[in-house]
């Protein structure tokens, strides 16, 4: 089910830029926490592979990527995208996540430009109890089981709005 994504060095660097400018950005704002509570020393690298990853799923879905990284706007097209590290981490959704987009998880650490994209989920249906865990990181919120997520040739236009906003 899982989708690898290949970036080249351009699109690596591209990514990583994107990730230094919304870092320095928020610090520029005076943002001294993360929006979700995650560690402040971790934020740098996090926006870098956050971008990296809008990139992979841009890339797979062939539309063009801004890499402005604005809350007011999806990620990539009207696709919301999530990143994790680990191959076997969950997607992660929070209760102000949009209820009508999808939400893509992308893996892997892209050490030499592969990332997986591991499938998506709508965000009213990703917010089910069952999945709100505190895993004591000060970071409550939707866990995903990585075998509820749709195959990523199923993310079609007709699903965007199945879901009530």
């Amino acid at each position: 089910m899982s989708v690898a994504v290949m970036l080249d060095w351009d699109e690596m660097l591209r990514g990583c830029t994107a990730g230094s400018m919304r870092s320095i950005r928020h610090l520029m704002k005076g943002d001294t926490e993360h929006k979700w509570g995650m560690d402040s020393s971790k934020t740098f690298d996090a926006h870098c592979y956050g971008c990296l990853a809008e990139l992979v799923v841009a890339k797979h879905l062939g539309v063009w990527w801004s890499g402005e990284g604005l809350y007011e706007f999806s990620d990539v097209g009207q696709v919301e995208v999530r990143y994790a590290h680990k191959r076997n981490y969950r997607l992660i959704l929070h209760d102000d996540d949009h209820d009508n987009r999808p939400y893509v998880l992308v893996t892997g650490e892209g050490s030499l430009g592969t990332f997986w994209i591991d499938g998506w989920i709508m965000g009213c249906d990703g917010k089910n109890d069952d999945w709100w865990e505190d895993p004591g990181t000060a970071r409550p919120a939707y866990f995903v089981p990585r075998d509820q997520l749709r195959p990523m040739d199923e993310l079609q236009s007709d699903y965007f709005s199945r879901c009530v906003l």
